[in-house]
């Protein structure tokens, strides 16, 4: 859906729940997944450990075999950093665990209380090298821009490219703007480039804060610190946890709350 990567997941409803609703689901269903699935990724893993592809899937059970490993492991272990050794430390245990080797079971009982330790220890890892990526990026935004780019104190920075005229939106209002939002690294995780009305009461508060600088027809770059961002949970499995946003947004129509097709606050 338009603008889904940049909703502000703290308040957005049932299909934009919390970090914490995320984590809880979860741990309810097992661990990642539930147990039909982690059945079937367990299986792709150990064809993976067993059986390395060196050429691209042609039939349809093998791409369906190649998108569940895409869907289901592509992001998480990404976001465990894990070398290819440990990768194979990691499929070699869904081996040997689907052909029942007799001391799998003795590895589970003694090391699954360090399982959640050491993703969450190499996740903040991910994540201390992300919000370094993008510390440096803004320092080197602001040094290129010069004076052309503000600072606000909630640490957002802003480049006009173009003023707008009249009225500027109110934190319960909703705009129509194009936008493209991008990471760091170039990667365009969001674009809409045809006009699209989202309420400033439901989004990130660097959108937010920034959309209520501006006027109908101005233009700005947003590059959105993760603290007024995402934060240290990111927008998976696109934006990571701790990332540094840009946007480049044209404010195309304010509709004021209440108004007639403006959606209700808090709505």
């Amino acid at each position: 859906a338009p603008g889904a990567f940049f909703f502000d997941r703290r308040g957005f409803g049932d299909h934009h729940g919390t970090s914490d609703d995320a984590q809880n689901m979860n741990e309810d269903k097992g661990t990642i997944m539930g147990s039909t699935t982690r059945r079937a990724a367990l299986a792709v893993l150990a064809l993976a450990a067993s059986a390395a592809c060196d050429r691209p899937p042609s039939t349809e059970e093998e791409k369906t075999l190649h998108a569940m490993g895409a869907m289901l492991f592509g992001p998480r272990l990404k976001a465990l950093d894990l070398s290819d050794e440990e990768l194979g430390f990691l499929f070699q245990g869904a081996r040997d665990s689907i052909a029942g080797e007799a001391d799998v079971q003795e590895a589970i009982a003694e090391y699954a209380p360090k399982v959640r330790d050491f993703a969450r220890t190499r996740g903040e890892r991910v994540i201390a090298a992300t919000k370094e990526e993008g510390d440096r990026y803004r320092a080197s935004f602001k040094g290129e821009r010069g004076d052309g780019a503000r600072t606000t104190e909630s640490g957002l920075i802003y480049v006009v490219a173009a003023e707008g005229e009249g009225d500027k939106p109110g934190a319960e209002d909703t705009v129509r703007v194009k936008y493209r939002g991008q990471l760091p690294d170039g990667t365009v995780f969001d674009e809409n480039q045809e006009g699209v009305d989202l309420p400033l009461n439901r989004v990130i508060k660097g959108w937010s804060e920034g959309l209520q600088m501006m006027a109908p027809g101005g233009r700005m770059t947003l590059v959105i610190p993760p603290d007024i961002g995402y934060g240290d949970f990111g927008a998976p499995p696109r934006i990571p946890g701790g990332s540094t946003l840009i946007f480049d947004v044209e404010l195309l129509e304010v509709k004021k709350a209440g108004s007639e097709g403006s959606p209700p606050a808090g709505g």
